[in-house]
């Protein structure tokens, strides 16, 4: 039964969350009843594709998830029976993703929870980043395998940076992660007694910035419009920082055929499978991604702090072109018929191309300025391909 128990399907307090958009907002009986019948539904439907994929068949997310409502969200004229870049644009989706939508906890909760934070330590009257970076011990799977885990060491340096600011850090994810060495103003959230459904979301709504990895736990970042910064980046066509002023950087790249790592520019304007964009479309063999190293990622997190203060924050000409070149690259591969035959395997309807379609024209953040000027025309690891052990 690995095979079922290994996912939990969701955070409880996220039903709880309220908004102006909320289609319901009380806890009646319909709604209950309504919730009972489609957990039922789900329930079976999602053990059923779980145990195909044990036999590498990948059905429809539909099957998995109850995605009531996206047909309207992304496509809302289902006259247009086939995908169209032009309809793509005119949602302007940009702007649709930079306007803020208020969104929050309801009250109970958010009490119980300010309670709560007060017994971990976090300051009334003082700030916190929440940071989240991905191990392999929650899922139990291979399916993404190490392309989107990553060490905690790495990202010791740049807790410091936040701490001296004179912020905490409150490290999230579940208690099958390596601890945190003790460190002042830092709290190993997961190993401590007061983690709950409640504080993980409500840490995440309250923090200043995040600092993430390409995990689920992202999308309540993005929920509740947080600026993110998003270091070791496995995908950039489609989970790309949403916002202005939000960051990222990609991994380092290895070719196997070249002997050598790309420069960034190689890695956008590449029309191989280089990154991990679509489940059923597996990363090229050719190609090795390496995590950023520590001073990579301080570096971001402090780039991140400064032009946070800058209200008028201006994208240099090559986060510029990097976003161009990135657009371009989605564009080609939606377009590819290797994407195309991918969603009809999976039995995916024209609705998913819409989705991942609003996230190219839609995001607005950039890669980290530094990290573009040290690897944009040549990667920085070449210098001294020495210290790395390549797998052949």
């Amino acid at each position: 039964m690995n095979w079922l128990l290994r996912y939990k399907l969701t955070n409880s307090e996220l039903f709880k969350i309220d908004s102006d958009y909320c289609y319901y907002k009380s806890e009646t009986l319909l709604v209950f009843a309504v919730r009972i019948i489609l957990t039922f539904i789900y329930a079976l439907s999602r053990i059923w594709v779980l145990f195909l994929r044990n036999f590498k068949i990948y059905l429809s997310d539909d099957l998995s998830f109850p995605f009531i409502g996206q047909d309207t969200l992304w496509q809302p004229v289902q006259k247009n029976p086939s995908f169209s870049w032009d309809f793509v644009k005119s949602f302007n989706w940009e702007k649709q993703y930079n306007e803020y939508l208020p969104v929050h906890l309801r009250k109970n909760s958010r009490l119980k929870a300010e309670k709560v934070a007060a017994k971990m330590g976090l300051p009334i009257d003082g700030w916190y980043a929440c940071l989240h970076v991905r191990e392999s011990g929650f899922r139990k799977d291979t399916i993404l395998g190490k392309d989107f885990c990553h060490d905690i060491n790495n990202y010791l340096e740049a807790i410091k940076e936040v701490t001296k600011m004179g912020g905490w850090v409150v490290r999230m994810g579940d208690n099958t992660m390596k601890p945190l060495p003790k460190m002042e103003r830092v709290i190993d959230y997961p190993h401590s007694e007061y983690k709950s459904d409640t504080m993980d979301v409500f840490l995440i709504a309250n923090c200043r910035f995040y600092i993430g990895s390409q995990s689920g736990i992202l999308d309540t970042a993005y929920l509740f419009q947080k600026p993110i910064v998003l270091p070791n980046m496995s995908a950039w066509t489609f989970a790309f920082p949403p916002r202005k002023c939000d960051i990222g950087i990609p991994k380092h790249c290895y070719s196997r055929s070249k002997k050598r790592f790309l420069s960034v520019r190689e890695i956008l304007e590449s029309d191989d499978n280089i990154q991990n964009h679509t489940r059923g479309i597996p990363l090229d063999d050719d190609f090795i991604k390496i995590e950023n190293t520590p001073e990579e990622i301080k570096d971001l997190v402090l780039e991140f702090m400064s032009s946070a203060k800058k209200p008028l924050y201006q994208y240099s000409e090559k986060q510029e072109l990097s976003n161009n070149l990135r657009i371009k690259q989605a564009v080609s591969s939606i377009d590819s018929k290797k994407f195309i035959v991918n969603l009809l395997n999976r039995q995916e309807s024209v609705r998913t191309q819409y989705r991942i379609a609003a996230r190219v024209y839609g995001v607005n953040g950039a890669f980290g300025k530094k990290f573009l000027e040290d690897n944009w025309e040549a990667n920085i690891h070449n210098s001294n391909l020495e210290r790395f052990k390549i797998e052949k």
